[in-house]
């Protein structure tokens, strides 16, 4: 119950992410939506510190902190940096919201499914990998459908 409260809660900060900047430009503001990146990192890193500082104050000496996981933390960052700023690029270039968010929306899944296969070996067996092919096939040709749809 906790798992999946947590995935529609993080489903919800997911799916409003660039709302603000996105209304904004469609009424009126700011054509070029990069002009609010500075912004939405910088509230992104204000938020997280506050969460991590708050959890270091309910914890205290016993909060846990695995130091093999921060460089991949620190370049899973910097993936999800590259990731967000060209998602910006995307809405200010004429592609629109309507079409770079279904695009958006799928990569990371299939990305996730291929280290799942080629790098932690998570997903093993023939039948899991016809399943997994069709389910990649269906995403890249559901991407590419709707971007050529502008």
């Amino acid at each position: 119950t906790i798992g999946v409260t947590l995935a529609l809660v993080s489903g919800l900060f997911y799916g409003t992410n660039l709302t603000p900047p996105q209304v904004v430009h469609d009424h009126g503001g700011d054509p070029y939506l990069m002009d609010y990146i500075f912004s939405h990192f910088c509230g992104i890193y204000f938020t997280m510190t506050v969460y991590f500082m708050a959890y270091c104050a309910i914890k205290g000496n016993e909060a846990l902190i695995y130091p093999k996981a921060i460089v991949p933390a620190f370049f899973s960052g910097v993936m999800w940096a590259i990731a967000q700023v060209s998602w910006f690029i995307a809405n200010s270039s004429g592609m629109g919201f309507a079409v770079s968010f279904p695009i958006i929306a799928c990569g990371p899944g299939l990305v996730a499914s291929l280290w799942g296969i080629f790098v932690f070996k998570e997903i093993k067996g023939r039948r899991n990998m016809i399943v997994i092919s069709i389910a990649a096939l269906l995403t890249v040709t559901s991407g590419l459908v709707i971007g050529m749809s502008k």
